[in-house]
């Protein structure tokens, strides 16, 4: 009987990922342990819940159809230079299954950097499980990839920010806080001289 539930699980695992190469943005997989660092397991499925508008924020919580789920929170529209791909918000600059636009995906073993899918990130951003981050800003990688050996998990913790590589409560270097990411809005398109702009 054990081995009968496991083979159906191991079909259904088949099933999404051969469904998630026709249609974009089901990329979430059963998984029978853990899920990578950023997602969460709801019922079975490894799920990103920072832009998952059925699972926004936490399991089970939906936005409503006007609305998109960008940071864990349901709202009316993307901000800070993100665009919206299925009710979802992505930086098509770093997504690799919305690379430069929506539902333009990166072959496998390649990355998206600067809206380009390829082999290597560039402008400063370090290649973290397929994903081009900048490890300067991103909490869930701050100071390097997350759960890399001898150097630490380098995810902060939820009320923490990472600034210039290191998780603390204040953005440095004349950075500025905008909706939890240390931002330069002298230089970011999408916070243009303040957040949002």
């Amino acid at each position: 009987m054990q081995g009968n539930r496991t083979n159906n699980w191991n079909l259904l695992a088949i099933t999404c990922l051969l469904v998630s190469s026709v249609f974009i943005g089901c990329e979430d997989t059963y998984v029978a342990g853990d899920c990578q660092t950023g997602q969460e397991n709801c019922g079975g499925f490894c799920v990103d819940v920072s832009n998952d508008p059925a699972n926004c924020g936490a399991c089970g919580i939906t936005c409503d159809a006007s609305e998109v789920c960008q940071n864990s929170v349901c709202s009316m529209g993307c901000t800070g230079g993100t665009t919206e791909c299925e009710s979802s918000c992505v930086d098509t600059l770093l997504d690799p299954n919305n690379c430069g636009d929506c539902g333009v995906q990166c072959a496998t073993g390649e990355v998206c950097s600067a809206g380009n899918c390829g082999f290597d990130c560039v402008g400063g951003t370090t290649d973290c499980n397929g994903v081009c981050v900048d490890t300067d800003v991103d909490p869930g990688n701050c100071g390097g990839c997350a759960n890399t050996p001898n150097t630490g998990d380098n995810i902060c913790d939820a009320e923490e920010l990472c600034s210039a590589g290191n998780c603390g409560f204040d953005c440095v270097g004349g950075t500025t806080d905008c909706n939890g990411v240390c931002v330069d809005t002298d230089v970011d398109p999408g916070n243009c001289g303040g957040c949002a702009n």
